[in-house]
């Protein structure tokens, strides 16, 4: 295929495709120099045309969930190293690309959770190790070439496909632990031991693993691991350095066994070594000194009996739904969401009473808030709550005459140095006081009710997968130092949970643990999920045929719903629409900036939509079942009967060729197929088995009879999939 028809079969299935200046990486963009790259669309084929015409190179340009596994340092950019990542389950062979001087280049896969990757993790004095490019960012793709060195390098894939595939999907928290793997194997290879301490060096590494608190490693695991580090060091391995690791007794100190037994190992590397394996040690005092008895310090217990209910105290809700004072809320959502402009619009909706930001929350009280972060600047800041301000008025109907107390919102920025309120000394986490007693000051003389703080994750140097730490963090320091201490609620930004997309459907995996291994959520009272619309919602929404500038709305609109909701659908939470706000700022320029607007008619549509869905599927199970009573000999006069899945199918495809058709074209739905391509009648099976699962069908002739899927085996062989017709039961939902 030419770059044309290349690009045009990306765009078909779901790939975003780029054009890159020729012998580079750099993009073309929208002026031939790489501006504005990350914005371009193609309105139709004419457009893509015109962009690829010309001579360029080829690149992918990630989204939603897309990511590329980019493994920079070439000693760890092979084959060899390739087999520590099929350890953690990723296929070195699908998709994965590479040049001479790096074989193993670059592996894109989907995964479920890119909020949480922080990429600085796998540096090593400025220099990336490995990198896990996400949403927003490209990476070059076969039949690409670049000069390097004067030299013409081409990429190629590592399979026999000549096109990028199907994407593996991996689990965020698995794709991380192998970047950490591979990360420190490259560390240990650059600064590989001399002759004479080669046996004391990888019986140490076997040690070591040992100590770390990686779940994943086993005898194997490390049989593999140390093979490959010594494979690529030139050095022989020996089957005792494993056998070091089985018997291996628990380490006090780290850094003296990285001292003695691998010198050569500079202490920036050995800090990153101990991040990637896992091996903090989390100190905990065996007990806690007070001068108080506890016969003082505690309440004596109470009797149920004894409760006056007109003695209860209420709940003390900053806003109702999302905060009560001395607690901690989080709002955990992906880069790119617009996570820091919706809790800048919360607190500042928060100095009015009546803001509206949907059904969830209700602010029925203006309070004092104070807003910080270490990621922003101030200036950034200004011109995010100036567009807040300005676009209320402008474009917020619910919302323009609420009376906001605008200087009853405070924010600051410590970006220049960011607030740290605890780092590790050694291997125990340590308090940093002046820390915490500059915001405890800040907080009693502004008089504040709420604090947020953005994003949560860098007011800590801990090991964020280490739960031991982030307890210690959320509890001792957010909760018992500010939140209770101060007697103020605590919003902040956190990211997504492992194990789940944060912009897939299951919103009470997503919230249900952010870094730190769950244990930041744990101590949260509430935890909501904010995500851009994906694709599949998009689907749902518009329709699974909406051409692609209807699907492209889905960019403008981002869903905050509560983690204590399993399996959220389209319609839980509240849905956001992304208003670009603009003004002018100094010297006149403009200045633009996002404003989160309720959009009920996302809910409305996908209540439509699932109201059509259901109609559709009652629709099918008459097409079905009129076609079985004409061509089956079903006997209505028994009390039950019992029809073969696989007939059914075989009867659908001969007697009713619209209706698998159908079937056909929504097994399809975007992607490129064969003009002659029909479902199997495996398929045409499965969709009668979801049109007859939880939903009897009642007969409209033999009215006491009704139609439901069954699994179970009747008879000899392997055929456990029926049609069950059974007596009408009061329950059916028909």
């Amino acid at each position: 295929m030419n770059n044309i028809e290349l690009a045009n079969y990306y765009l078909e299935n779901d790939l975003f495709p780029l054009a890159i200046q020729p012998l580079t990486k750099k993009p073309l963009g929208d002026d031939g120099n790489g501006s504005n790259w990350n914005s371009i669309e193609y309105k139709d084929e004419a457009e893509v045309a015109a962009t690829f015409r010309g001579a360029c190179n080829m690149g992918i340009r990630l989204k939603d969930n897309e990511v590329v596994l980019d493994i920079d340092a070439p000693n760890i950019a092979n084959i060899y190293t390739g087999h520590i990542l099929q350890k953690h389950g990723i296929n070195i062979y699908q998709n994965s690309i590479g040049r001479t001087k790096k074989p193993l280049g670059g592996i894109f896969l989907n995964t479920d959770d890119i909020s949480s990757i922080e990429n600085g993790r796998w540096k090593y004095k400025g220099v990336p190790l490995v990198e896990i490019l996400t949403s927003g960012k490209q990476k070059i793709i076969p039949p690409s070439v670049i000069l390097e060195d004067g030299k013409e390098d081409h990429f190629k894939f590592n399979s026999d496909a000549n096109t990028l595939t199907k994407f593996q999907s991996v689990p965020c928290k698995q794709l991380k632990e192998a970047a950490d793997m591979i990360a420190a194997a490259s560390l240990f290879i650059t600064y590989a031991t001399g002759e004479g301490g080669r046996d004391t060096a990888f019986h140490c590494l076997a040690r070591l693993l040992k100590n770390s608190k990686h779940g994943f490693l086993t005898e194997e695991y490390v049989a593999d691991y140390i093979s490959t580090i010594a494979g690529l060091s030139g050095f022989p391995v020996k089957p005792k350095w494993t056998k070091a690791y089985l018997g291996a007794n628990e380490i006090k100190n780290f850094d003296k066994q990285f001292k003695e037994y691998w010198p050569e190992l500079p202490d920036a590397a050995v800090e990153k070594i101990k991040l990637f394996l896992n091996l903090e040690v989390v100190e905990e005092t065996s007990e806690l000194e007070t001068d108080l008895e506890y016969e003082d310090f505690y309440d004596e217990p109470m009797s149920v009996g004894d409760i006056i209910e007109a003695d209860v105290q209420p709940r003390d809700w900053l806003i109702r739904g999302l905060i009560e004072r001395g607690t901690l809320t989080m709002v955990s959502g992906l880069g790119g969401s617009a996570k820091s402009s919706l809790l800048m619009l919360l607190g500042y909706g928060a100095t009015g009473t009546g803001f509206y930001l949907g059904e969830m929350f209700e602010f029925t009280k203006p309070l004092k808030v104070l807003y910080g972060t270490n990621e922003d600047s101030r200036d950034e800041c200004m011109r995010r709550f100036a567009a807040i301000r300005r676009g209320i008025k402008e474009k917020d109907t619910n919302n323009n005459r609420v009376d906001f107390k605008q200087f009853h919102i405070d924010f600051v920025s410590w970006v220049k140095r960011p607030l740290n309120f605890i780092g590790l000394k050694g291997n125990k986490p340590t308090i940093n006081t002046k820390a915490i007693t500059y915001l405890q000051d800040k907080i009693i003389k502004g008089g504040y009710d709420l604090v947020i703080l953005d994003p949560i994750v860098s007011f800590h140097t801990l090991n964020e997968n280490d739960n031991g730490s982030m307890s210690y963090f959320s509890r001792q320091v957010l909760i018992g130092k500010i939140a209770r201490a101060c007697n103020v609620g605590v919003l902040m930004a956190g990211h997504s949970s492992k194990g789940s997309s944060n912009n897939g459907n299951d919103v009470e995996a997503n919230t249900a643990a952010t870094r730190g291994a769950g244990a930041i959520a744990d101590s949260c009272r509430a935890v909501f999920r904010f995500a851009n619309m994906n694709l599949d919602v998009a689907r749902m929404v518009w329709g699974k045929k909406a051409p692609q500038e209807i699907l492209a709305r889905r960019h403008s609109y981002s869903q905050l719903a509560s983690g204590k909701i399993n399996n959220a659908r389209v319609k839980d939470g509240e849905w956001y629409r992304k208003e670009v706000i603009t003004f002018n700022g100094k010297s006149d320029a403009e200045i633009d900036a996002i404003l989160l607007i309720n959009d009920p008619s996302i809910l409305a549509a996908a209540e439509e939509a699932e109201k059509a869905k259901v109609r559709k599927a009652r629709e099918d199970q008459q097409r079905v079942m009129k076609v079985l009573t004409d061509y089956l000999d079903i006997p209505f006069e028994e009390e039950e009967h019992y029809i073969d899945i696989m007939n059914a199918a075989r009867c659908i495809e001969e007697y009713d060729e619209d209706f698998v058709k159908e079937i056909t074209s929504d097994d399809v739905g975007n992607k490129t197929a064969a003009s002659d391509y029909r479902v199997s009648t495996v398929k045409v099976a499965n969709k009668i088995v979801s049109l007859f699962t939880g939903a009897a069908y009642r007969h409209p002739i033999y009215q006491e009879r009704e139609f439901l899927f069954v699994n179970e085996k009747r008879v000899k062989g392997n055929k456990t999939r029926w049609i069950k017709m059974q007596i009408f039961a009061d329950n059916c939902p028909f």
